[in-house]
């Protein structure tokens, strides 16, 4: 077990404390439930280390366990009605939060171990496909049928919304802060937000990696942004092949040619010099790249079979989420599995085999994982 969180209660009389931890530990190992204490004790999934509880008694003297226990595991959620989930970003600023955005233009909010429902009302039924918290916590929101949304703590807001015509499906959402805000679609849609009002880009690379043309007309699948001035967006070709990953000002761009469709960008601003920036993708195959100091390079020592589809993560860790539910980490300049997966003693097995299409992370020890229909949270749980 990772970590162990005992909050202790004075109580001034009753039997000795111990003994009754211990009467109850033995009916949680058993799965029985049982009276703790003056109240009931409902049995949890998976029972906390004896000793450890023991430990963390013998340092209280003849205090009593008050039946505040945590422990760091994985957790699993269902989000919505069966509704088709489509990406998730934390909330900046409120950690163990995030905000869900699935198809019907619904969206949920996470909040005290729970899911709400947060869905934007007047916007129909356009599915939302990408979601990005700005630091502010403000949260913006793209998807089909132009929709270009912000909510904060008040709500969902129109702030300067310019909804594009013909209707564009919008793939991707990212940016610097409230005032440097990229959404990216199909058919070279490239729109920015300055703060007050979306205005459209010309997003035209003048030069190709490698040589080469590019052509003419693209999708734009997502966008990342590392500071002012410094954007990343994928495009897949949407006629032929060709796929690639652009980098620009907002005004100058040069492509890098990839393996297959760009599927989601993470930008790691650690360190000196420029960031590493994370490529994952794929259709029937799989890649992840890397620029680092400008020049993109595919790792190729990734030789899982899988298509990768999700990647986010915090200034000195990255993890990739893939289908079948595979989940990888990369960490001091190498990679390695991770499960997702039920704490050891758990009845029901939740270890997901659906593609993991979104992740999002508050730091090491808080983070999700998003599948079509449920969602996996790494973090402090209830055991």
């Amino acid at each position: 077990m990772d970590k162990l969180d005992v909050a202790m209660d004075k109580r001034s009389a009753g039997p000795d404390p111990r003994a009754n931890v211990s009467a109850c530990l033995v009916a949680w190992l058993v799965g029985i439930a049982t009276a703790c204490g003056t109240g009931p004790v409902a049995t949890p999934d998976v029972a906390p280390d004896v000793a450890d509880v023991h430990d963390a008694l013998a340092e209280t003297g003849p205090d009593v366990l008050d039946a505040a226990v945590t422990v760091q595991r994985w957790a699993v959620y269902t989000v919505g009605a069966g509704e088709n989930l489509r990406a998730v970003a934390p909330v900046a600023g409120k950690p163990g939060s995030y905000l869900v955005v699935g198809d019907g233009a619904r969206a949920w909010l996470f909040a005290q171990n729970q899911f709400t429902d947060a869905s934007p009302a007047g916007i129909g039924k356009s599915n939302l496909r990408a979601v990005w918290t700005a630091p502010s916590g403000t949260v913006y929101v793209v998807g089909e049928g132009s929709a270009l949304l912000h909510r904060d703590d008040k709500g969902w807001e129109a702030r300067g919304e310019v909804p594009p015509t013909p209707a564009v499906t919008f793939l991707g959402v990212g940016g610097v802060d409230d005032k440097d805000v990229w959404a990216v679609g199909s058919a070279s849609a490239a729109w920015h937000f300055d703060g007050s009002v979306w205005a459209p880009q010309v997003v035209s690379p003048t030069a190709v990696e490698g040589g080469g043309t590019f052509p003419g007309l693209v999708d734009f699948t997502c966008v990342a942004a590392g500071s002012k001035g410094d954007v990343w967006i994928g495009a897949v070709a949407q006629t032929g092949t060709g796929a690639y990953v652009l980098h620009g000002d907002g005004k100058q761009w040069k492509a890098w040619p990839v393996d297959a469709r760009p599927a989601q960008l993470w930008v790691m601003a650690a360190g000196v010099g420029a960031p590493k920036v994370f490529a994952v993708g794929g259709s029937t195959e799989h890649w992840v790249a890397v620029s680092d100091g400008g020049a993109f390079v595919r790792f190729n020592d990734v030789k899982w079979g899988q298509r990768f589809l999700s990647v986010a993560g915090t200034a000195a860790t990255v993890w990739a989420g893939a289908s079948k539910g595979q989940l990888r980490k990369w960490s001091a300049g190498a990679w390695a599995v991770e499960l997702v997966k039920e704490p050891p003693g758990t009845p029901e097995k939740f270890t997901p085999s659906e593609d993991l299409i979104g992740l999002a992370v508050h730091d090491a020890d808080e983070r999700l994982v998003l599948t079509a229909t449920k969602a996996y949270r790494w973090g402090k749980q209830a055991p």
